[in-house]
């Protein structure tokens, strides 16, 4: 396991985090198991968020720190102010994120939160009104450390240099998109994707400010179940079917065969190995396949092999 820090949080933060998003109280006793086995392997990091399941996933995770009494050695990130669900209201106000901070906290079964992340933008609220609200985290010690998810770097870069000028809690990561795979158009609404993103990425290289990547295995479309004649999944058909994908696909496939690995692995160890202060969240139910992602550590890629990998459709 590779481990990076975030200012205010106290403990290592494990470079791939365990996301909790497919778990509710049905699946209880596999999270559990999942949960611990993580652990062992030095996994410290755990993503959730209040939307995921309307709770039930916090319900999920709140119940394994409360059982396994570790929730000082395990670092939880957790997200609020999601637009509401059917009508995507907008919810990035104030009382909103406080009210579900204050349901989170009672979900996780803990009086703080390591990182708190705002679940998405909404660039018509001004940022001196968000880092403001995070200082009032911050300052009655519910939250450890203030973080956003589908920002835009310009977005991060005005508020901390809000923070800076006022002495507010600064965003020390934000969570987006990014794998090897492309997608085509956005992933779901209001999200934001590092990919093919140069002026972002040359941003983040410059700042160094930690990004989280979700979706890092890009819905599983390099664990061997896709392929252009394979129609089961709407959601990753309609995202990833292009020709740019399948070519890296092939590369991929190509890769793991030569180095004696898993394309998962390969995939996942393109987005490890980036020139960037960069986390990678996976979401799995299985510990095999946990135990396959944390394979991924073995596999150090060089810049050239990073380029050759991500070589389709891009210019010479």
């Amino acid at each position: 396991m590779e481990y990076c820090d975030f200012p205010g949080v106290g403990l290592p933060l494990s470079r791939v985090v365990l996301g909790t998003g497919s778990f509710d109280e049905g699946g209880r006793a596999e999270a559990w198991r999942l949960f611990d086995r993580y652990r062992r392997a030095g996994g410290t990091v755990l993503d959730t968020a209040a939307v995921y399941g309307e709770g039930a996933s916090e319900r999920v995770v709140g119940g394994w720190l409360d059982h396994s009494g570790c929730r000082g050695e395990v670092v939880i990130v957790t997200k609020g102010g999601h637009p509401s669900l059917p009508d995507w209201g907008d919810r990035l106000t104030p009382d909103d994120v406080s009210l579900d901070l204050e349901q989170s906290l009672d979900r996780l079964k803990t009086d703080y939160i390591d990182v708190y992340m705002l679940h998405r933008d909404n660039e018509n609220v001004p940022v001196d009104e968000l880092v403001d609200m995070f200082s009032r985290f911050v300052a009655s010690r519910k939250v450890r450390t203030a973080a956003v998810s589908n920002w835009s770097c310009h977005r991060v870069e005005e508020a901390n240099s809000y923070a800076s000028r006022s002495g507010g809690a600064p965003l020390v990561a934000n969570s987006v998109h990014y794998s090897l795979a492309t997608p085509h158009g956005p992933m779901l609404p209001g999200t934001v994707s590092l990919c093919e993103d140069d002026a972002a990425l040359s941003w983040y290289r410059s700042s160094r400010l930690p990004v989280v990547a979700w979706s890092a295995q890009a819905k599983g479309f390099f664990s061997g179940r896709f392929a252009p004649s394979v129609h089961d999944d709407p959601y990753v058909e309609k995202v990833f079917y292009h020709d740019d994908n399948w070519e890296r696909l092939a590369r991929v496939t190509h890769f793991a065969a030569e180095r004696g690995c898993t394309t998962a692995q390969v995939a996942l160890a393109w987005v490890l190995s980036q020139p960037l202060e960069i986390l990678a969240v996976i979401g799995t139910r299985r510990e095999a396949h946990l135990d396959e992602c944390l394979g991924a550590f073995d596999l150090h890629l060089q810049p050239a092999e990073l380029a050759w990998l991500e070589a389709a459709g891009r210019p010479e």
